[in-house]
């Protein structure tokens, strides 16, 4: 960074200036090809994270995320100093290590997945003021910082230092927001050092609220919540709620109990968790697809709240099935009730206009939206294009098979797809579509429609 934030005017001078300071001693050819790809991309809903880290020479999260914090206009908002913060993303991205999908390269394509799904679906403004806009980018791009490319499970089955220091509770989710704010105690690393001690708390329990999402122990209770959720809207002016968005602001739908099942699952280290005996799978499935079902009866009228792929899975015993249905097994990917078509992984062009922004129902469920929001982008990978989709399924497969080696090594239980002498992780996508990806989108871009062009590219992928 040449110098700090200054102002500038519009947002296309914000973009300019933000890609003019985001690096330095990179010859200018690479630095206008740097700048036409942010200013081009940053804010499509495809992105291709690996380009970018080539053209930033290695640095695509601490670039992204200076430009996004400058073109949102998020730092002369908040008053940030560009030397700081460049120092602070600098920092958060040399502590990811070396993993082969848990790296900075991950961590900014989720951090573009969140900055289009806030800019695009609906979100802005009244589910994201500037300063949880801020808390949002900032939770994205620390999500997995310091991640070791190893599960929970293993972490706590081999006595790992961070399954001791945290107690064998979500040592890894635990550990990433704690060395965030680790770094932010340094006082040259400190970008919200002139933040309002209030402010900071404020921010600091936003991200903190993220982080505790991805704790399996958290499952139940964020069912259990939602479902009170959606019971106390069912009887307040039912009617009302399912108006068609036609002012502004517009009331929106409220999601259903199924986003917080596909979240349950997605959190349990994205693909892996204990498997069901074969015997159960039907039992558990019938009875998730039985309370999805009976959720049904709250929207009367509503189509598809209940006709998505069984899953899996019994959050009250707490456990997942291990997918392992073949294709031959699955159908199509669900077809939303009257969605509209466009191009795959399009920028929403031909679609016509973005619907207007969404008025949240009170504080918890704006939260609540924004936790799912984070989750979505978090395996937004399997809406990218699809060359870049079939890369980040290698680069996974790749630490899972890294992961079930040590597992040998130790004389350890295999976990399910990490074993290299088996089928992993890019044989079992569909099911993963079925029982994750396609729920908790398809819930998602019901609530809010601008998401609509990330789910075709999702069905793409899909077929």
């Amino acid at each position: 960074v040449t110098s700090d934030a200054q102002g500038a005017t519009g947002s296309a001078g914000r973009k300019s200036q933000a890609t003019a300071q985001v690096l330095t001693n990179v010859p200018p050819v690479i630095v206008d090809e740097l700048e036409q790809f942010l200013v081009s991309g940053a804010d499509q809903w495809t992105f291709d994270a690996f380009r970018l880290d080539q053209l930033s020479s290695g640095h695509a999260l601490s670039t992204l995320a200076f430009y996004l914090l400058q073109s949102t206009g998020l730092m002369k908002q908040h008053s940030i100093r560009g030397v700081k913060v460049a120092r602070f993303l600098r920092a958060i991205e040399a502590g990811y290590q070396a993993n082969a999908y848990h790296n900075a390269i991950h961590a900014a394509d989720v951090l573009q997945t969140m900055h289009v799904v806030i800019q695009r679906s609906g979100m802005l403004p009244r589910y994201a003021d500037p300063l949880t806009h801020l808390a949002c980018l900032l939770a994205a791009a620390v999500h997995d910082l310091e991640h070791v490319g190893l599960t929970n499970d293993f972490l706590n089955n081999s006595d790992h230092d961070l399954a001791i220091r945290y107690n064998d509770r979500s040592p890894m989710e635990n550990h990433h927001l704690a060395a965030c704010f680790s770094l932010l105690q340094q006082p040259h690393l400190n970008f919200l050092s002139h933040f309002a001690k209030d402010v900071k708390d404020k921010l600091r329990k936003f991200s903190t609220v993220h982080s505790l999402m991805a704790k399996p122990t958290e499952h139940a209770a964020a069912s259990k919540q939602h479902q009170e959720l959606v019971l106390r809207i069912s009887q307040d002016d039912q009617a009302s709620r399912h108006s068609t968005r036609t002012s502004t602001p517009q009331l929106r739908k409220t999601p259903s109990l199924t986003t917080i099942d596909a979240i349950s699952i997605a959190q349990s280290s994205l693909y892996t968790s204990s498997a069901l005996p074969a015997s159960r799978r039907g039992h558990a499935s019938l009875q998730l697809q039985r309370k999805i079902t009976s959720l049904a009866d709250f929207y009367p009228g509503r189509p598809g709240v209940a006709k998505a792929s069984p899953i899996a899975e019994s959050l009250e015993e707490g456990v997942t099935a291990q997918a392992s249905i073949g294709s031959a097994a699955s159908g199509p990917a669900p077809q939303l009730a009257g969605q509209a078509t466009g191009t795959a992984g399009g920028d929403g062009a031909g679609q016509g206009p973005l619907p207007g922004p969404c008025e949240p129902l009170d504080e918890a469920e704006r939260l609540l939206s924004l936790q799912v929001a984070l989750k979505c982008a978090d395996i937004g990978m399997i809406a990218e294009g699809q060359e870049v989709n079939m890369r980040w399924v290698q680069c996974l497969e790749q630490e899972f098979f890294a992961q079930g080696d040590k597992e040998k090594a130790a004389g350890l239980t295999v976990s399910p797809l990490m074993d290299r002498d088996k089928p992993g992780v890019s044989k079992s996508q569909v099911a993963f579509y079925d029982f994750v990806g396609t729920p908790m989108f398809q819930n998602f871009t019901r609530v809010f429609p601008g998401m609509q062009p990330m789910m075709d590219q999702l069905q793409a992928n899909y077929r």
